[in-house]
This record gives structure tokens, C-alpha cells and sequence, in this order.
């Protein structure tokens, strides 16, 4: 393998290739359509993975007829972390860049024209939300991605055919990782990674183990690979702790992490498909009025699943993955279809419930329902799960017409996730068109049946400021909606603040906490900006709050905290706009409150803002 080739050769079609099954499926794919003379394989190398991986390279490179291709930065992930004096995690990962991304950009750089050449990547249909990043993080060379076409095939698929076509099955693979980098020893994988890789290598870990200590030690710094969330606090869990962990069976089974993406080779849908309706008729409707007649209209109130939050219509909810969408899902289907408290609080009318956890299996499913009746819920017989379920092109409109023609009373239908069922596109459309389109058509469901739809989608990576743009997709998803709700990270106390807007709610934010030996996501009481916040200014917020503007010295003496401290604080609340100054060094909490010690209403959600007195509606 050699990282220039010969100037000579066109190189218009190039893999990049992990040593995973789903990049030689790709290539497979590619040399299948254009050929093997113009194609090659680009492997970026770590110097850490697995000695089989190598093997498998260049036996699926020979399979495969086309040149391998290894390109190096030359340093290990722990070389960058201690050059980079961090260590890397799910969040931040420098050693994707510079060993993987850097390498291999140079080499396109060096030996392709963008203008003829196509960059093609091994992510599969379960990653599509995917795609849009990573088409504008390889500009300017054409990224595509075949195994997000059809036919779709599942990872344990692959590794059949694989071994098939005469390759050997990855060892990693085999011993139930979900991917074949690193050894085993991703750091953007999760405990359950680490987990296993402590049964199946403990020499390997031991030595993830030493190098995490060791840099820890030299950074002076109380860093990790992971995180653990107790009691509404997030800290680091190093592995040395982890051990300890997994020696008492107090780890997540289903955090793997974000390498790869995990599938149940030998697990069945909770639910087969069933036949297939028809879609009925929507039947006319009556959509003119002169002014007069719409003055005298009287229209029905909006049915809520949800009050203040999902009402009905179309509603997407969006979130990183890994953050515990699913979790929201799960609880939400649960609570209302017993007419238990949503998020702890929320009164709800109970009422039959379809959740479409396409991304689930059985056994997963019985796994979390049991997690959440043992900490305390109950079993909702008014809830149906679903795992298997058509494209909405290709009959799953018509599964979904069956259950709400059976349940004519629902109050919810949540489909985990949007990009799963979505369906393809019409031929020549725009990606804002065909956004559009595909969500038009689970509209047309929930507005013939006056029924609040969710659906369950991805954030892009990228930040913004403006929290609408973090939806995955162009603004012709956003466009469709009746509302749009997207669950982030939280800081300080909270584990989530989720933010919503929509035709028929209030815009607003809300801090969430994250029960994770429950299951459940809790609705966090009083303004969220309280809760966003480290424990001293959520102190002084609330006492502001509750007795009025005050000067540091008071501030402090009602604290009983130090003066010089609370001082330099209010200050950096100030800069910060968390708290308001007057000239003469009086503060306040933000939102106007008066020298009475009133405080503006808030919403019954407990938005992170005072509801503005002109609240427009958004259309």
C-alpha cells in the first residue's frame, strides 16, 4: 500500500474505507456500477486497529479488483490527545480529524481533480440524516453514499455475503462490537463498548486504562472518555472507575456510543407487518369563506396529546443521537395512553397510542419498559409498539390508516424516526421539495384524522444560532410541521432543554433532567435559565427572583456567602446578560422585574423566557 499512485492513472471514483463491512459493501457497490480500472480504496491508518483488519483490506482489495491505498499521519489517537492536551470523547475527537479526515483530504488533494472525481463513504440507510453534513464537509468533490439507496440490507446481511464472496468475518464483529475500529477501543464509543471490550481484551483495556490515567495525571484535570450523570450532576467516569462499575453490574447496556451503529443480528420485530389498507379518501372540506363567513365559523378546539406542547397536526421533535429521544418517546407514548403526567407534570387525557420505534427491536423495547416499570410506572395496555413498518411510498401510509381506522379515539402517533419511514423522493425534485413532500405525507394523516403526529428526527452537527436551523434537512421539513420542538444538551443542573415553537404553541424553552435508571424525562420547575446555570447563580437568581434587585453585599449577606466572590459573580452574570445592572449596582433577574419584587408571569410550562405581551402567531 503507498500513498502516492501512479500520475498517470485516473482515479475517479474513491472509497474511503474504514476496514468496516459497510465500506467494502460500498465499494463493492461502486466497482459494481463504474468498474474497478478507475476506482480505489483510501484507508486512513490509526496504527491502533486490530492486526485482522489489515488482512481483511487486502483481501477485499484483491476480491474487489481494485488498488488499497493506507495514508498516515504517522501518530497514534493517544499521540494527538497528548499534543492536543485533551482527551478525546464522543463530543470532541481529534484523532478523527487529524489521523483520518487530514490524511485523506491531502491525498484527494494531491491526486484527483473535484471536478471528476466522486468521494463515496460507508454509511448505510440507518444513517441517511447523515448525509447532507457529510456532501458539505467534501467540497468540492461529488460524496455519495450507495448503501442509503435501496435495496436496503441489514449490517448482518453484509457480513453474509461477505463471507460468501471468500472474506473472513472481522474479529471485532464476532465478538459482538458494532464496528471494526480501533480494536475495540473507540473513544467516541460508550460504556457498553468498554464493557465488552473488558471481557474480551483486558489487556487492551488495561492499556486504554494506563494511557487515560497517565494523561489525566499530566493535565492535572478531572478528564475521561465518559461521562455518568447522578443527581441531576454530570462528572467524568474514567475507566478505571468504569471497571469498578462493571465489576457491580452498574453500566448501560445500550450506550455504545457513536462508532458505528449497533444491530441485533438475530432478533425479531416485536410486530410482523400486517397487510395493507387503503388509504382513504380524504373527504371534501371546506377551505373558502368570505370574511363574513370565517367570522361566523365555529371551529373545533385543537385536540392536544400533549397541552402546551403537541397538539394536533404535525409535530417534529429533533435531537443529537445518543440524547435520549427515544427515551422521550417511550415515556410520552406510556404516560399518555394511561393518562399518567407527562414529563412529571403535564395533565394529559388518556387515549390509545402508536409508537413506531423503527430503530428498535423487541427485545430492546421489553428491555426499557421493564427499566421503567421497575423504578415505578405502570404497564399501558393502551399502547401499541410497532418495529417493522413500510417507507410511506411503499404502503406504510397504509399500515398507519389501518391502526387509527382501529382506534378512532387515538391521541398520538410517534414515528422514531422520520428519515426511516420518509420514503424516497420524486425523480428531479429539490432536496427542499422533496423534504417538503415527505413530510406533507404524514400530515395529510394526522390532518385527516385530527391526530397529533410526532415525528422523531436528527439535529445536524454543525452549531447555529438560531435553534430552528439545528434540524437535520433543509427548511422544507421545518416549512411542513404544525410545530417543532428540538430536545439539546443542557448545562448546570439540567441534563436537556427543549426548545418549541409551532402554530398552535407558544414559543418557549424548557429545562429537562434525565432520570436514567427510571427511564425518564422530567419537565424542571421555574425558569429555566435557573437551571442552565452553576449553583451559586442559580442561588442568586432565585433570590432575585423571589425578593427583588439587591446589591452584592445583600446579595451575599442573604447567601451567606463570601462578598468579594458574589461580587465578581454578579458581575459576570451581568456581562453575561443572565442577570440586569443599574448604574448604581443594583441587580435584578432578567425579564423586568420591578422594585416591587415582582416577577413577570410565566407560562404553566415554565418557559425559559417571560411570554412576550405581543405574541404573534407564526404561520
Amino acid at each position: 500500500m503507498s500513498a502516492v499512485l501512479d500520475a498517470s492513472r485516473r482515479y475517479d471514483h474513491v472509497v474511503m474505507t474504514s476496514g468496516g463491512i459497510t465500506s467494502w459493501a460500498t465499494a463493492r457497490e461502486v466497482v459494481k456500477e463504474h468498474g474497478a480500472e478507475h476506482t480505489v480504496l483510501l484507508f486512513a491508518d490509526t496504527r491502533v486497529e486490530s492486526p485482522d483488519l489489515y488482512d481483511f483490506l487486502e483481501q477485499s482489495a484483491a476480491q474487489l479488483g481494485v488498488e488499497l491505498v493506507r495514508v498516515q499521519d504517522g501518530r497514534t489517537p493517544w499521540q494527538v490527545f497528548r499534543d492536543k492536551r485533551m482527551i478525546g470523547n464522543s463530543r470532541i475527537a481529534p484523532c478523527s480529524k487529524y489521523l483520518k479526515q487530514v490524511p485523506c483530504r491531502k491525498w484527494l488533494q494531491a491526486n484527483t481533480d473535484p471536478a471528476t472525481t466522486t468521494v463515496y463513504v460507508g454509511i448505510d440507510w440507518t444513517e441517511t440524516h447523515r448525509l447532507p453534513a457529510i456532501t458539505r464537509a467534501y467540497q468540492p468533490w461529488t460524496a455519495k453514499a450507495p448503501l442509503c439507496e435501496p435495496p436496503y440490507r441489514d449490517k448482518s446481511d453484509l457480513i453474509a455475503e461477505a463471507k460468501a464472496a471468500g472474506l473472513p468475518t472481522a474479529r471485532l464483529y464476532e465478538l459482538g462490537f458494532p464496528h471494526n475500529n480501533c480494536g475495540g477501543a473507540c473513544v467516541r464509543g460508550g460504556q457498553a463498548q468498554w464493557k465488552r471490550l473488558l471481557e474480551v481484551d483486558p489487556d487492551r483495556f488495561a492499556a486504554e486504562e494506563r494511557e487515560e490515567a497517565a494523561l489525566r495525571a499530566d493535565l492535572g484535570k478531572d478528564v475521561a472518555i465518559l461521562r455518568t450523570r447522578t443527581g441531576g450532576v454530570t462528572t467524568p467516569l474514567p475507566l478505571t472507575v468504569l471497571r469498578q462499575r462493571i465489576t457491580q453490574g452498574q453500566t448501560d447496556p445500550d450506550d455504545w456510543g457513536g462508532c458505528g451503529c449497533f444491530t441485533e443480528h438475530e432478533e425479531t420485530p416485536m410486530t410482523s407487518p400486517r397487510p395493507l389498507a387503503a388509504v382513504p379518501t380524504p373527504p371534501a372540506r371546506r377551505t373558502r369563506w368570505t370574511d363574513a363567513e370565517l367570522m361566523r365559523e365555529e371551529f373545533p378546539p385543537p385536540k392536544w396529546a400533549v397541552p402546551g406542547l403537541l397538539a394536533e397536526g404535525l409535530n417534529l421533535l429533533a435531537g443529537a443521537p445518543k440524547l435520549g429521544k427515544s427515551w422521550f418517546s417511550l415515556g410520552t407514548g406510556a404516560a399518555i395512553a394511561n393518562g399518567d403526567p407527562v414529563l412529571g407534570s403535564i395533565e394529559v387525557e388518556r387515549g390509545p397510542v402508536l409508537y413506531c420505534a423503527l430503530e428498535d427491536t423487541g427485545r430492546r423495547l421489553q428491555r426499557r419498559r421493564r427499566q421503567m416499570l421497575a423504578a415505578g410506572g405502570r404497564a399501558a395496555p393502551l399502547l401499541t409498539l410497532e418495529t417493522a413498518c413500510p417507507t410511506m411510498t411503499n404502503g406504510g401510509d397504509a399500515v398507519l390508516v389501518e391502526w387509527l381506522e382501529e382506534n378512532p379515539h387515538a391521541r398520538l402517533v410517534i414515528i422514531d424516526t422520520f428519515e426511516k419511514m420518509r420514503g424516497t423522493d420524486a425523480s428531479g425534485s429539490s432536496a427542499y421539495s422533496a423534504d417538503y413532500a415527505a413530510a406533507g405525507r404524514f400530515k395529510q394523516l394526522a390532518d385527516h384524522y385530527s391526530v397529533p403526529f410526532l415525528l422523531i428526527h436528527h439535529v445536524r452537527k454543525q452549531s447555529a444560532e438560531d435553534w430552528q436551523n439545528l434540524v437535520s434537512g433543509t427548511a422544507g421539513i421545518t416549512g411542513a410541521v404544525d410545530a417543532t420542538l428540538v430536545l439539546e444538551r443542557g448545562r448546570g443542573q439540567a441534563d436537556g432543554v427543549l426548545h418549541v415553537t409551532g402554530r398552535d404553541v407558544e414559543e418557549a424553552d424548557y429545562a429537562m433532567s434525565f432520570d436514567a435508571h427510571a427511564g425518564a424525562w422530567t419537565k424542571l420547575d421555574g425558569p429555566a435559565a435557573d437551571h442552565l446555570v452553576a449553583d451559586t447563580r442559580a442561588d442568586i437568581l432565585r433570590l432575585l427572583r423571589e425578593h427583588g434587585p439587591l446589591k452584592p453585599a445583600r446579595i451575599a449577606e442573604a447567601l451567606g456567602a463570601n462578598p468579594g466572590s458574589i461580587r465578581q459573580t454578579c458581575k459576570r452574570m451581568g456581562d453575561a446578560g443572565q442577570l440586569a445592572r443599574t448604574t448604581d449596582g443594583t441587580y435584578s433577574a432578567p425579564g423586568g422585574a420591578s422594585d416591587s419584587g415582582t416577577t413577570p408571569t410565566l407560562s404553566h410550562l415554565s418557559p425559559l423566557s417571560p411570554q412576550a405581551a405581543d405574541q404573534h402567531e407564526q404561520v
